[in-house]
């Protein structure tokens, strides 16, 4: 029988090729934001995930969806269980007519949504990480997992063992979160 650390490993090894097998595939289409909208983004991570105030849901989407390595860490802490949110399943075309299903989940209710950014905080175990711009591979791995162009402000929240992708979508009043996802759990180790 498989340890669980093998089952991870594997996992992750099985992502990471079909990630950056689908996003080799296409070319990404990366749109930038303006400096001054990246700096408002800047400030919603400081909100949500610096601070342990209640997370102010204004600086939320009305959906955002946790992916799938974020989502297999998180999914099994009583509180995200209890709140069952919608699945989101990221259908990774590998060519040929052949794709691979990674499982995520939609955050839709202010309970959800909030939960969702108290579990990121306790993933990022405090409020000592970076704020970077994705690598490369990063990209090419986000871009592989959803159904639109990357459009600016998006960012790494690296605190040297994890790297939390958050994307962030412009309303009227400013950058929301749209996705967020754990780049780590794919099994590269760059940065």
């Amino acid at each position: 029988m498989m340890s669980t650390m093998h089952l991870a490993l594997k996992f992750a090894l099985l992502l990471a090729i079909a990630l950056i097998t689908a996003a080799s595939a296409s070319e990404i289409v990366y749109k930038p934001a303006p400096e001054d909208f990246h700096e408002s983004a800047k400030g919603v991570v400081d909100r949500l995930f610096r601070s342990n105030d209640e997370p102010e849901l204004g600086d939320l989407a009305s959906y955002v969806t946790c992916g799938p390595g974020l989502w297999r860490t998180i999914k099994v802490t009583p509180t995200i269980e209890a709140l069952d949110p919608a699945s989101a399943t990221s259908m990774v075309d590998l060519g040929g007519g052949n794709f691979q299903p990674f499982e995520g989940a939609l955050f839709h209710s202010d309970a959800e949504r909030s939960e969702l950014v108290r579990a990121v905080r306790v993933v990022l175990d405090g409020t000592d990480f970076t704020v970077r711009a994705p690598n490369e591979l990063e990209k090419k791995v986000y871009w592989a997992l959803i159904p639109y162009d990357i459009e600016e402000p998006i960012f790494i929240l690296d605190n040297g063992e994890r790297r939390i992708l958050v994307d962030f979508v412009s309303n009227d009043n400013g950058p929301q979160l749209l996705w967020v996802g754990d780049m780590s759990q794919f099994g590269f180790g760059q940065r």
